[in-house]
């Protein structure tokens, strides 16, 4: 646990720029919560979908230790006729 939270550390202050104990802690809380909340196949679902949006070109990722950060390259959305104009 105490690599998990050096490697969040450092995650948060190249992110952030900044980095505290109590970001550490309540980013540690949240991830076991949805983790929790979702259950083990939809986290693994999950990663299948961050896997389709690397090969898109989507989001790219760095891998640190055995974490893989993403970060968006371009968010597209398309809208051909979902709005009525009325």
């Amino acid at each position: 646990m105490a690599r998990t939270k050096d490697r969040l550390r450092r995650y948060l202050a190249d992110e952030l720029g900044e980095c505290c104990d109590e970001a550490v802690e309540r980013r540690l809380d949240e991830l076991s919560t949805l983790e929790s909340a979702l259950g083990e196949t939809r986290v693994a679902a999950g990663l299948g979908v961050l896997s389709a949006l690397v090969d898109a070109g989507l989001v790219e990722g760095r891998k640190d230790g055995r974490w893989k950060m993403y970060r968006a390259v371009a968010l597209v959305t398309v809208l051909d006729g979902s709005i009525d104009s009325e």
